[in-house]
């Protein structure tokens, strides 16, 4: 769902005292559902849209059970949890061998979108990037 809408900005400048000053601040949405279909662009991006769905379709690991993020802002959540263990053994696997080897590792994670979920079974890149 991503680039279905734009947010234009206008903003009206002058020059005032040596500097640039904002004298007017505009905004509006503009909805590419609005738009109608380039098939120009749309030729021109067909197999590298191919190549990009096959990628986020890829399985990279299994789940027994499906974790949800809709009560993530407030409530301790597993999803949360899982994605603080991949973070922190990320690190430690990146700092392994290395000088800063024996340093703690620390990870935060917050819910950015209580729709973020990870299903149970294949847990696909696309299921891992919408957390």
């Amino acid at each position: 769902k991503w680039g279905q809408r734009l947010t234009l900005f206008d903003f009206d400048l002058v020059w005032e005292k040596g500097r640039w000053a904002v004298e007017k601040a505009g905004s509006r949405v503009l909805n590419s559902n609005t738009v109608p279909e380039d098939p120009e662009v749309t030729s021109l991006l067909r197999r590298e849209h191919r190549k990009v769905v096959e990628y986020v379709n890829q399985v990279i690991g299994t789940s027994v059970v499906a974790m949800s993020a809709a009560d993530a802002p407030w409530k301790d959540e597993p999803i949360i949890d899982l994605i603080n263990q991949v973070q922190t053994e990320t690190v430690r696997a990146a700092l392994a061998g290395g000088e800063y080897a024996a340093l703690p590792v620390l990870s935060q994670a917050s819910c950015f979108s209580r729709t973020a979920g990870v299903p149970a079974g294949e847990v696909t890149i696309k299921d891992a990037a919408g957390l």
